[in-house]
């Protein structure tokens, strides 16, 4: 793993696991120069992801899903940029999981203020 890859690892120190391979398999994709730029993002990504499911049906948890999903799309976007369709592809997944999670917590908090009136 690079340096620059470890740097980005310590942007999570709750998260050491990141270090050694989850972060490896996100960022498996950023191997050259023209893609180790994203590497913030993939972290930003990450750590959005991890706190959108971290409780359920708060309000918190809708927004980092919506960083999550706007990250991810922004990923995407810039390996559509360098021709990495096979990274593409594997972010779009992420988008729409994303995508999905955000509007699982909506529908879910929606209910929440239904059952509360």
């Amino acid at each position: 793993m690079e340096d620059n890859q470890m740097d980005g690892a310590r942007l999570i120190p709750e998260r050491p696991e990141l270090r050694a391979g989850e972060l490896a398999l996100d960022t498996a994709q950023i191997r050259d120069r023209r893609t180790a730029s994203m590497l913030p993002l993939v972290v930003l990504y990450q750590r959005a992801w991890d706190l959108a499911q971290a409780e359920e049906g708060s309000l918190a948890c809708l927004v980092h899903s919506a960083e999550a999903a706007a990250l991810a799309d922004a990923i995407r976007h810039l390996l559509d940029e360098v021709g990495d369709q096979e990274g593409s592809t594997r972010w779009s997944v992420r988008l729409s999981e994303a995508r999905h999670l955000s509007a699982v917590l909506q529908d879910a908090l929606t209910e929440g203020r239904e059952a509360e009136s």
